[in-house]
């Protein structure tokens, strides 16, 4: 964080010291989408049952630049928010994908295959670019990205073959994402940017962090668990936006997406992430979303894969209650009114009727989902918490649910034991964030009618007028009244829990203003504002130092109106104690990241590549088994 001149009350976050990358602005005469040929899950699937499909990118110009890295030169097929770096992890440049010329543009790019190098940039800058348009539209604005590269605008820098190891990751710290690759006896090479899952879930970890730095520190057992769950919902509903694949997976499994009987089959194609990955290592799958509460549930010291999994899980249950609700319609128009399919192959026209009706609503709880950033406190989410802002998120735009989406949420999570703190029961007028207590004054320099607009309102303001609206921001923070009301602390020395600690100054890390479409056809405009502050708490005998981070989330009208405050403040009940208590404990997910240094707690070098790294040993050679059994 760069502070501010002494005169001003809070500091401004790295976001409002740079500018952020923009997507590219469609001009007259350039076409919508760019058509890319990609693996639908992973190369173990059959092309006949939809492995393969031809992805819409949204369209940008690219182009090919130079890069150096020691004494290699390399290319980088560049857009406007993503470079993709051609170099292995040998550092061997390779050819970069010419994704612009004649040939590759009247065959769809390049042909899948696990060999070819350009296709796997392809395929990565085809899946990364389906999410990061994902995150735009469900937002309504740009996301840009939590880190930089110097005064120009920051992109995501990705390696396809950027790692020989059993992993894949985002490294906050320098702005990228690589991709492994390994080797097994048993199944060959796995190549993780061939996996349309992981490489939307690694992007998916990049945007969640551009809204949300502080989602990325391990600092309770649910925020890994919530980083991993939400990546994975993410890729998830990917699975459902390509239409023939989808039919064949419905008509693979006659209709059915999660088994709820005996006579059921789940779809594997749908309910798994990460198939390759996971058979590389005995199993099915890497993660599945179809566990029932009786298999997996909310427990405080699940690893976080595992806490993932159990959000993924109650999130994808709520998607096929209401898919069954939305389509039982048109299977009692198919069978006469009964609702029993017949026996055999359902008919086409029933098949592209329900993958329509899926597609279509999951890309409804994909914006559920992704919106809900927008209603989550800025440090330490909880899950519990989480249900709470996918109701509130969801209810402003759809307010009478017709297919009673929040109802489904709430049960799902209800049966999985995930409850938030500090609510009087699981009914949806509890969860909904409450509006301020008092009226507060208005922040007029946050109106629409005093804001100098950039093109239009979505895309990011310019960085001088927002600096400015931050300033303002700062400054109608410090009135004592809004202050208590957002719950933060003014700087200084002072008592938390018995102990004497540091509380830092207010720092404004994101000023956002959004446009949503409502259920209704409406839009509508606010403004996002996040503010944090760090306490730092000493040393104190055998007991080390630490820092926590609270903060809150605002939500404006275009009058400049608060309308909700989100808080998680340092102050709040037992705060100190329970982040004491995560990272100076004997679990095995703090022991992983944090460790002490001078009596300091710390977070690890690399600790966001330890997040993806193999939990379990390697399976053995044949050279090894072998000896194992002849002992």
């Amino acid at each position: 964080m760069q502070p501010e001149a002494s005169a001003e009350p809070a500091d401004l976050g790295p976001r409002l010291v740079n500018d952020a990358a923009q997507s590219h602005e469609r001009r007259s005469g350039e076409p919508p989408h760019r058509r890319l040929r990609i693996f639908t899950s992973d190369p173990v699937a059959s092309r006949l049952e939809g492995g393969t499909a031809v992805a819409l990118v949204p369209y940008e110009p690219l182009a090919i630049e130079q890069r150096q890295q020691g004494s290699k030169r390399y290319s980088c097929l560049c857009g406007s928010v993503f470079e993709i770096c051609m170099i292995d992890a040998d550092d061997r440049p390779l050819e970069p994908p010419l994704l612009d010329e004649a040939m590759q543009l009247l065959q769809d790019g390049y042909a899948p295959s696990e060999s070819n190098p350009r296709f796997h940039a392809q395929m990565v800058y085809a899946v990364a670019s389906k999410v990061h348009a994902a995150f735009r539209q469900a937002l309504g604005r740009e996301p840009g990205w939590s880190f930089s590269h110097g005064p120009q605008p920051a992109r995501l820098r990705i390696y396809p073959l950027g790692a020989a190891e059993e992993n894949a990751w985002y490294d906050p710290d320098a702005g990228e994402l690589r991709m492994g690759y390994f080797e097994r006896p048993d199944t060959g090479w796995v190549i993780t940017a061939l996996s349309h899952d992981i490489v939307a879930h690694e992007l998916t970890h990049a945007l969640l962090d551009s809204q949300r730095p502080h989602f990325m520190e391990p600092t309770s057992f649910d925020v890994p668990g919530f980083h991993e769950g939400f990546a994975d919902l993410v890729a998830l509903f990917q699975h459902f936006q390509y239409p023939d694949s989808l039919v064949k997976a419905l008509q693979k499994t006659r209709s059915v997406i999660v088994s709820r009987s005996p006579d059921e089959v789940a779809s594997d194609w749908l309910c798994c992430i990460a198939r390759q990955f996971g058979q590389a290592d005995g199993a099915d799958s890497l993660r599945r979303a179809d566990r029932s509460p009786k298999q997996l549930a909310y427990a405080e010291e699940l690893e976080e894969h595992d806490m993932g999994e159990v959000l993924m899980s109650a999130v994808f249950d709520a998607f096929d209650t209401v898919f069954r609700r939305r389509t039982a319609r048109l299977r009692r128009l198919a069978t006469a009114g009964s609702g029993l399919l017949p026996l055999g192959e359902l008919s086409p026209d029933l098949l592209h009727s329900l993958a329509e009706e899926a597609a279509a609503l999951a890309l409804q709880f994909t914006a559920v989902v992704v919106r809900a950033i927008d209603y989550c406190p800025p440090a330490d989410i909880q899950l519990g918490e989480f249900l709470r802002a996918m109701i509130t998120a969801d209810s402003e735009l759809r307010p009478d649910d017709p297919w009673a989406l929040r109802e489904a949420l709430i049960d799902a999570f209800r049966v999985r034991h995930i409850l938030p703190r500090g609510v009087f029961s699981l009914s949806e007028d509890s969860l909904l964030w409450s509006p301020p207590r008092v009226e507060l004054p208005l922040l007029p320099r946050l109106s629409f009618a005093s804001t100098r607009f950039g093109s239009a309102p979505g895309r990011p303001i310019p960085l001088v007028e927002r600096q400015d609206q931050a300033r303002a921001l700062g400054r109608w923070l410090a009135l004592p009244q809004v202050m208590s009301e957002c719950g933060l602390v003014p700087a200084g020395n002072t008592e938390m829990d018995g102990q004497k600690v540091s509380v830092g100054r207010l720092s404004i890390d994101a000023l956002e203003t959004t446009r949503r479409v409502t259920g209704d056809g409406e839009v509508q405009f606010e403004t996002v504002a996040v503010v944090t502050q760090e306490v730092r708490v000493p040393k104190q005998g055998r007991k080390p130092g630490f820092s926590f981070v609270g903060g809150c989330t605002l939500l404006f009208s275009p009058e400049g109106r608060l309308r909700l405050a989100i808080s998680k403040s340092v102050a709040g009940h037992e705060r100190l104690q329970r982040r004491r208590e995560f990272i100076t404990g004997d679990s095995a997910v703090a022991g992983r990241y944090w460790h002490s240094v001078q009596g300091v707690m710390q977070l690890r070098s690399q600790w966001s590549r330890l997040m993806h790294a193999p939990r379990r040993p390697a399976p053995p050679s044949p050279e090894a088994a072998a000896a194992v059994a002849a002992a």
